[in-house]
């Protein structure tokens, strides 16, 4: 059997590609910042921390309002999460390691 296309053609390879890139990046800055996934969960406001992990495991796309909390917790822009800038003086992969 011929593997299934995507809808959006290869639109559905570049996203996976990206969100396993997202998930690299929040681990190294969650590492970064000394917290465990259950200590950014709480600093978040996510009862459980099964949610963060579906991040970290590039399962699901976290929402705004917890890409911003993110952020504010791990002290590094949105920008940086989602690759798009580095940030001066640190280098975090951008997932293709």
């Amino acid at each position: 059997k011929r593997p299934r296309k995507n809808r959006e053609g290869d639109a559905g390879g570049e996203a996976r590609k990206e969100l396993l890139a997202f998930a690299v990046r929040l681990r190294q800055a969650r590492e970064h910042a000394g917290l465990t996934q259950q200590q950014v969960a709480a600093a978040i406001g996510l009862s459980n921390y099964n949610s963060y992990q579906y991040w970290e495991r590039a399962q699901r796309w976290p929402s705004t309002e917890y890409l911003v909390a993110l952020c504010r917790t791990l002290g590094v822009g949105a920008d940086l999460l989602l690759g798009i800038q580095k940030v001066c003086g640190e280098e975090f992969t951008n997932g293709s390691s």
